[in-house]
């Protein structure tokens, strides 16, 4: 089931899990900007992975990938420089889920296509996992941290703006 929006339809259970990703964010921190920096950050890296995978399973071209992949770098980046990282069990679990779907053929639901319960089980399923790992990042489970990861460390020594810290994006 699914709603409309300027960018097409999207998923009620979508909006709902990202609703809670940044309700957990928010009440952990309380700081709504890095809540919905977070939720950003991870639709827009789901959206990459998700496209990536179907392009390389059924074949379409590469031509869009750049573009999703630029927008969650940059959103991944600006949440990872705010302090917020997601846990690595709960991604793991993601990957091993998402390879389940690929070697069930990455089954979807798309507009034109005829809607099937397998299709909207594995998106379901996946994406709530990933929402999951992302809003729960906080929480005292293995996860990465800026300075783990060269270019990362520079981003996490980041001197906040006024803007930012008017907008309660700083720690």
């Amino acid at each position: 089931m699914s709603v409309a929006s300027p960018w097409g339809p999207i998923r009620l259970t979508t909006v709902a899990m990202a609703v809670l990703a940044f309700a957990i964010v928010a009440v952990r921190t309380r700081r709504l900007g890095l809540a919905a920096i977070t939720v950003i950050a991870c639709l827009w890296t789901y959206e990459a992975v998700w496209n990536a995978t179907d392009i390389a399973v059924h074949h379409w071209g590469w031509a869009p990938e750049p573009y999703w992949l630029v927008l969650a770098a940059g959103w991944t980046g600006w949440m990872l420089s705010r302090g917020w990282t997601p846990s690595l069990r709960l991604l793991a679990a993601f990957a091993v889920a998402h390879l389940a779907w690929v070697l069930a053929g990455f089954p979807y639901n798309y507009a034109g296509r005829p809607w099937t319960w397998p299709g909207e089980a594995w998106n379901v399923a996946t994406k709530a996992l990933w929402l999951l790992a992302w809003g729960l990042g906080s929480e005292g489970v293995p996860r990465l941290r800026p300075g783990q990861v060269g270019w990362l460390a520079a981003l996490g020594r980041a001197r906040p703006g006024a803007a930012q810290r008017r907008a309660g994006l700083h720690e």
